[in-house]
C-alpha cells in the first residue's frame, strides 16, 4: 500500500508520495454506490481500505517540535497538512497539552472516516474559508464526502445506500459514547478556542468525557444529514434503521442545535430564553429529519404485514412507530390506534372462523355448546354422546382460545370454557399428572401467544389466563 506524508514545520512543507494501491478499491466503491447496487455490507468491505489522516508529533535534532500528517494509501495535497494542523489549533501558540490534542485529533478523524466522511473531503473542508467551527465543518464536509464517494448528482438509490453505510457505524459509535455523556451533559465542544480546555490538568475520566462530547457532536451532524435521505427509501430495512437512528439521535441533535445557537450567550441552560429556544428547535426536528414521511411509510408496511398475516413484520413496524413517539406524539398515537383497530378487526374475523370450525367438529362428535353466562357441552338430539375429558378437553381449550383471541368478543366466555374443562376433569377423575400437564401446557401456550400479540387487549387477556391458572386449575399433583 502506498503512503503519503506531508510534514509541516515553521511554515514549510515536505511531500513524499508513493503510488497508492487503494485507488482502485476507492474507485470501485464510488462506482458501486453510483449504481445503487451495493448495500452496507459491500460498502463496509470496500470502505475498510480507506484510512483516516493521522497527525504525528516529532522533535527534530535541534529540539524543534514539528507535526507530520500522513494518510496511508492516499495522496495528500501540500495544503492539507497545515490546514489539518490548524483545524485542531496546534499552530497558534496556545498553552495546549499538545499530546492530548494530537490524540484527540487522530481519534476524531478516525471516527469521521469510519462513519463515511472521505479523507479527501476532510482535507478540502478544513481549508475552506467558511470552516470556522464544528458546525460549519460538518455543513461542508458532509456534502463534499458524498461527492467524493458518489460523484456529482448521484441517483436516489446511491444516496440511500451511502446513507445506510454511514448511519449504521454512527449508531454503533453512539452506543459506545453516550454512556459517558448523558443528554443532560451534552454540550458544544469543538468551537473556536475550545481546545484550550485541553491545556488544563484533566483527569483521565474528564478527558474521556471531553472527547466523547466532541465526537457525539460529529455523530449528531452525520445522523441529521443522512436520516432524511434514508427516509426516502421504500425498503423496510432502511426505514427501520432510520427510525432507530431518529429515536436515539434526535434528542442529542436537538440539544446540539440549541447549544450552538446560544454558545455566545452568558445565560445558563436553565434560563427561560434557552428553554424556549430548545423547545422551538424540538418542534422543527421532525420536519428536518422527515419523521412524518418515515411514519407514513412505516404505517404502509404495517398494513401490508397485516394483510399478509406477517406478525413479525407487523410488530417490527409498530415498535419503530412507537419509538418515534417523543418526536411526534400525536401522529404516533393516531397511527398506532389505526393499526390496533385493523389488527383487532382481523383477529376477530379469524377467531370467528375458528369457532365455527370447532363447533362443527363437536357437532360431528355428537356434541353442541350450550349456555350463555355458563358453559356446557350437551349431546345433539338423541346422539347420546357425552363429554370425555381425555378425548375432548384439548379441543375445548382450542375453542376457549378462539374466544380469547377475539378482541370484540366477551373474554368471560373463554374463562367459562376453561372452568368447564377444569371442573369436568375433576368430576371424571381425569386428573392424572400426564393429562393435567397436557391441559396446563395448552393454556400456557395460549397465554404466551396472547402476550406476544401487538394488541393491548390480547396482552391483558394473557394476564387473566395466568391468574386463572394461579388459582390452581390444572394443577399437577405430586
Amino acid at each position: 500500500m502506498g503512503n503519503a506524508i506531508i510534514a509541516a514545520a515553521g511554515g514549510r512543507t515536505r511531500v513524499d508520495v508513493t503510488p497508492p494501491e487503494s485507488a482502485v478499491q476507492s474507485s470501485a466503491t464510488g462506482q458501486a454506490l453510483r449504481n445503487g447496487a451495493q448495500s452496507i455490507d459491500a460498502m463496509t468491505e470496500h470502505g475498510s481500505a480507506i484510512a483516516a489522516p493521522r497527525i504525528r508529533m516529532v522533535c527534530t535534532s535541534t529540539g524543534e517540535e514539528r507535526f507530520e500528517v500522513s494518510n496511508p494509501g492516499r495522496v495528500l495535497e501540500a495544503e492539507d497538512a497545515p490546514a489539518i494542523i490548524s483545524h485542531f489549533w496546534l499552530n497558534y501558540g496556545l498553552p495546549l497539552d499538545r499530546g492530548k490534542v494530537v490524540g484527540f485529533a487522530n481519534e476524531y478523524m478516525s471516527l469521521a472516516v469510519e462513519c463515511g466522511i472521505h479523507p479527501n473531503a476532510f482535507g478540502k473542508t478544513v481549508q475552506h474559508p467558511r470552516c470556522r467551527d464544528s458546525e460549519s465543518f460538518a455543513f461542508i464536509v458532509l456534502d463534499k464526502s458524498q461527492e467524493c464517494h458518489l460523484g456529482e448528482n448521484p441517483n436516489r438509490h446511491a444516496r440511500i445506500a451511502y446513507a445506510e453505510s454511514c448511519i449504521a457505524p454512527a449508531l454503533e459509535k453512539f452506543a459506545i459514547l453516550t454512556p459517558d455523556v448523558p443528554l443532560s451533559a451534552h454540550s458544544y465542544i469543538v468551537a473556536a478556542g475550545k481546545f484550550a480546555g485541553l491545556s488544563d490538568d484533566l483527569t483521565d475520566e474528564e478527558l474521556k468525557r471531553w472527547k466523547a462530547n466532541a465526537m457525539i457532536e460529529l455523530l449528531d451532524d452525520i445522523l441529521a444529514y443522512h436520516i432524511p435521505v434514508l427516509c426516502e427509501s421504500r425498503r423496510l430495512s432502511h426505514l427501520v434503521l432510520a427510525a432507530k437512528a431518529a429515536a436515539v439521535g434526535a434528542p442529542y441533535v436537538q440539544r446540539m442545535k440549541a447549544e450552538r445557537a446560544v454558545h455566545g450567550w452568558t445565560v445558563g441552560r436553565d434560563h427561560p430564553r434557552f428553554v424556549e429556544l430548545e423547545l422551538k428547535i424540538k418542534r422543527n426536528i421532525p420536519r428536518e429529519l422527515k419523521i412524518y414521511t418515515l411514519l407514513g411509510k412505516l404505517f404502509k408496511h404495517a398494513a401490508s404485514a397485516l394483510r399478509a398475516d406477517d406478525e413479525v413484520r407487523l410488530v417490527q413496524c409498530m415498535e419503530c412507530i412507537q419509538g418515534l413517539e417523543e418526536l411526534s406524539p400525536e401522529n404516533v398515537k393516531a397511527l398506532l390506534e389505526r393499526i390496533q383497530e385493523r389488527v383487532a378487526d382481523q383477529a376477530s374475523d379469524q377467531a370467528r372462523v375458528r369457532r365455527e370450525y370447532l363447533e362443527g367438529w363437536f357437532k360431528d362428535h355428537g356434541l353442541v355448546t350450550a349456555g350463555v353466562d355458563t358453559f356446557a357441552l350437551k349431546p345433539t338430539g338423541e346422539s347420546g354422546a357425552q363429554y370425555d375429558s381425555f378425548e375432548h378437553a384439548l379441543k375445548l381449550i382450542e375453542f376457549a382460545a378462539a374466544w380469547a383471541f377475539d378482541p370484540h368478543g366477551p373474554f368471560d366466555r373463554a374463562l367459562a370454557i376453561l372452568g368447564y374443562v377444569s371442573a369436568q376433569a375433576i368430576k371424571q377423575g381425569a386428573t392424572t399428572a400426564g393429562h393435567m400437564k397436557e391441559l396446563r401446557s395448552a393454556c400456557n401456550e395460549m397465554a404466551d401467544q396472547l402476550a406476544s400479540s401487538p394488541l393491548e387487549e390480547h396482552n391483558d387477556r394473557a394476564l387473566k389466563i395466568d391468574a386463572f391458572l394461579a388459582e390452581g386449575h390444572f394443577a399437577i399433583g405430586e
